[in-house]
């Protein structure tokens, strides 16, 4: 009895020092407004297959999978840089440095709208009528990917937020912005259909792009340390690309290479198989991939978190890292056992009996975000160590060398090639860095030790 006693106290105690803990604050609230926003998706999701249809659902997902590939090519990875250096900044209270970071993100998002989305937005159409013999999926696309340049500058208000801790105002903003996502596009679904959606997406584009303008005005009023419009507008002229863009290209590569990577099995898939198994297999990695409300904010915050781990040296580091990518698989393994159990009966209640041919198609998915989770901490691991490289090196690898069999497995195998080819890319780099990442931090405690 007493030593039951003892193991009560502790957990009591555990409990209490993680409810002070402002990093397990912060997931709590980024993992509210994520579940928020991802029920809003999931509902969306669901109204508009029914809407639609099999078949329409089909071309509404190759237009957005379209989208989202070509979109890839455009930016530069500024997020990452304002995630990294802005918090070093307001940290140090250096207005003009802050000012030079947020100048320098709406400046590359600027020029690459200007030079690479125009580029894309005008031979959209013709990609689309070579790929799929269907011109009408790039002239839809290329409206939201407009759309998807206006939201790039509004990104510059929740990454300030981000970037210094201001948590609990990021849920709200960015819940808002789901929020509108979601209601824009379905107020003209009814009517429109296909085209609604499309449309809709932009004019939530551009109604968030005004409302991030004018709260970000009023937040200035509020943070000294955050530059003037005036000031923004003056810095994008005078601010040099090559001191960040220098430190911020090798994320650009590798995040764009996971995204593109991440496209594909789509995107070859529509070349091979009627819309109407493109819109099954598009619904069940939807499904599987719920389980990211729980990951997400957890990556997020590493992005933050680590870096502080690492002034507290490498094995602290190194610790925090196992521990986030040994827990986060595990806790992840409950909710993806439910979500397989009633698969079929949700499939069935929210969509129809039209999408049941999804259910087994979930079935193979869902060790997908259980293998990824013991991968949750390298992306912010590898910035952390200026060790992108490797990365870059071993993604641009396994998208090279296994195109081919990509290719090979989607074009006889169907849609159970894309889910084999979906597994494969998660097993394979997913292994490869983990075991890297574990190798070199383990060199980096022993050179600690030894000094």
């Amino acid at each position: 009895m007493k030593k039951l006693l003892e193991i009560m106290n502790w957990f009591y105690q555990k409990i209490n020092t993680f409810k002070k803990s402002r990093f397990v604050k912060d997931i709590i609230r980024l993992q509210s407004g994520s579940i928020i926003s991802r029920l809003i998706s999931v509902a969306s999701a669901i109204i508009i297959a029914r809407v639609l249809g099999a078949t329409e659902y089909g071309l509404y997902s190759l237009i957005f999978g379209f989208v989202s590939m070509a979109t890839t090519f455009m930016g530069v990875e500024g997020g990452s840089v304002v995630l990294v250096l802005l918090p070093q900044a307001f940290a140090k209270k250096d207005r003009q440095e802050v000012n030079n970071i947020i100048s320098y993100f709406i400046k590359v998002n600027l020029l690459t709208a200007l030079i690479v989305g125009l580029i894309i937005v005008i031979l959209a159409p013709f990609i689309s009528d070579w790929l799929y013999g269907n011109y009408a999926i790039g002239s839809l696309a290329r409206i939201i990917i407009v759309g998807t340049i206006l939201s790039s500058f509004s990104e510059a208000l929740t990454l300030c937020l981000q970037a210094i801790r201001k948590i609990k105002y990021f849920v709200i903003i960015d819940t808002l912005n789901n929020f509108l996502a979601v209601i824009v596009p379905l107020a003209l679904v009814f009517k429109f259909g296909l085209i609604g959606i499309v449309w809709g997406n932009f004019f939530n584009n551009f109604l968030f792009f005004i409302i991030a303008i004018i709260i970000y005005g009023l937040w200035t009023k509020r943070n000294p340390i955050l530059p003037k419009y005036h000031e923004i507008f003056s810095g994008v002229f005078k601010v040099k690309i090559k001191k960040y863009f220098t430190f911020g290209f090798s994320m650009l590569v590798d995040k764009k290479i996971v995204a593109f990577s991440s496209s594909l099995p789509l995107m070859i898939l529509g070349m091979f198989v009627p819309p109407a198994v493109v819109g099954y297999f598009k619904i069940a990695q939807k499904y599987v991939g719920l389980i990211g409300v729980l990951t997400k904010p957890i990556a997020s915050l590493l992005m933050v978190q680590l870096p502080k781990s690492l002034v507290d040296g490498a094995y602290v580091f190194k610790k925090n890292f196992e521990k986030v990518s040994f827990y986060t698989p595990i806790l992840s393994l409950p909710f993806i056992a439910v979500a397989v159990i009633f698969a079929k009966l949700l499939v069935t209640v929210f969509y129809g009996t039209q999408y049941l041919p999804v259910v087994p198609l979930i079935y193979w998915l869902a060790p997908v975000p259980i293998i990824t989770g013991f991968g949750i901490g390298l992306g912010a691991a590898f910035r952390v160590l200026n060790n992108v490289k490797t990365s870059i090196i071993t993604n641009s690898l396994v998208i090279i060398l296994g195109l081919p069999i990509m290719y090979y497995l989607i074009k006889f195998y169907g849609v159970n090639g894309a889910i084999a080819v979906s597994l494969l890319k998660a097993i394979i780099p997913t292994a490869i860095l983990l075991f890297y990442i574990r190798s070199y931090l383990t060199k980096m405690v022993k050179k600690e030790n030894s000094l």
